[in-house]
C-alpha cells in the first residue's frame, strides 16, 4: 500500500479507520510529522504509551518520505524533529523491516529499542550519528550496512543484538563506546577502521563468536573488560609499532590466553612482553616486516 502525503499531519485522513488492522506493508511518500508518526506507531503495534495495539504493520518504506517538525506528540512528551528518527520513535514495535527517509541525519536514542522482530534496516548515506540504545535488543537484526558518513555511535547502541553477525565501522568513527556491541553473541566478523583511537569498557563484552580481531595502528586505548568473555577469540593482530594501553580490570577477561595467538611486528611483541595484560598471551606470531 502506497500513501502520498501532501501536507504533514494529514496521514489519518488518507487511511480509513476500518483498514488499519489489516495493513501489513506501507510506503509513504511526502512529509510526515509527530501526528503522523503517532498513527504509524499504532499501525506497527505500540501506542503513545508503548502499550501493544492490534496493528499488524511489518514492512515500512519511508525512503521517499521526510520527517519534519510539528504536529502532536508521537509518544509521551516526544515530538518529531527535522530529518531525525527521534527518541523511541519506533521502539517496542512489531516492525520486521524499514527503509529510513533518504534525508535522515540522526537516529536518536532508543529509536528502535526492543524491536525484537526487526530484521532489516536500510540506512541512507546521510546518517551521521546513532544515539545510545538505538538498536538495543533487536534480536532479529542479523546485519546492517552503516552509513559511511557516521561519526558517532552511542553507548549500548547495538547491545543485545544476539544474531548480528557482521559489522564494519566507517572511517569517521574514532571511538567505540561502552557496550556498543555488548552481548552480540553471533558477531563473528568485525572490521575496525584505521582511524579508531579508543575502544571503551565492555564494548564487545560476551561476543562469544568473535574468533579474530585486527587492531588498527592508531588504536591507543582499550578500556576495562572491553573484550570480556569473548571466549571464541583465537587471534589478535596488532598493526601498530606498540600495543594499545589496556585498562584494568583485564580487557580480555575470559579469553583463553594459552590458545589465543598474538600477532604483531617484532618491535610490538617486544613491547607486549613488558606490558601487564599483553604479556599474558603465551602464543605469539611475528608479522613479516
Amino acid at each position: 500500500m502506497t500513501v502520498n502525503v501532501a501536507t504533514a499531519g494529514t496521514l489519518c485522513t488518507l487511511i480509513s479507520l476500518q483498514s488499519l488492522p489489516q495493513i501489513t506493508t506501507l510506503k509513504i511518500v511526502g512529509p510526515i510529522n509527530g501526528t503522523d508518526i503517532a498513527l504509524l506507531r499504532h499501525l506497527y503495534g505500540a501506542d503513545m504509551a508503548m502499550n501493544a495495539t492490534d496493528g499488524r504493520l511489518a514492512e515500512l518504506d519511508l525512503g521517499e518520505a521526510t520527517i519534519v517538525p510539528g504536529g502532536g506528540c508521537y509518544a509521551d512528551g516526544l515530538r518529531s524533529e527535522e530529518d531525525t528518527v527521534s527518541r523511541s520513535m519506533f521502539a517496542h514495535t512489531r516492525l520486521r523491516s524499514i527503509v529510513l527517509p533518504a534525508t535522515t541525519r540522526i537516529i536518536g536514542q532508543r529509536a528502535f529499542e526492543g524491536c525484537a522482530m526487526l530484521g532489516s534496516v536500510v540506512m541512507p548515506p546521510t546518517v551521521t550519528a546513532i544515539g545510545r540504545h538505538a538498536f538495543a535488543g533487536c534480536r532479529s537484526l542479523a546485519g546492517i550496512a552503516l552509513s559511511k558518513a557516521l561519526t558517532d555511535i552511542g553507548t549500548c547502541a547495538f547491545i543485545g543484538c544476539t544474531v548480528l553477525t557482521d559489522i564494519a565501522l566507517p572511517q569517521g568513527i574514532r571511538t567505540i563506546r561502552s557496550n556498543t556491541f555488548g552481548e552480540c553473541a553471533a558477531l563473528s566478523r568485525l572490521t575496525l577502521n584505521e582511524e579508531i583511537r579508543t575502544i571503551e569498557s565492555w564494548a564487545f563484552e560476551k561476543c562469544a563468536s568473535l574468533t579474530q580481531i585486527r587492531l588498527p595502528a592508531r588504536l591507543a586505548v582499550i578500556g576495562a573488560l572491553a573484550f570480556c568473555n569473548c571466549t571464541g577469540l583465537a587471534c589478535i593482530r596488532i598493526d601498530g609499532p606498540r600495543p594499545p594501553l589496556c585498562h584494568v580490570p583485564d580487557a580480555f577477561y575470559g579469553v583463553d590466553r594459552s590458545r589465543c595467538v598474538l600477532t604483531a611486528s617484532k618491535q610490538c611483541l617486544a613491547a607486549c612482553r613488558k606490558a601487564d595484560i599483553w604479556r599474558s598471551f603465551a602464543a605469539t606470531c611475528t608479522l613479516a616486516p
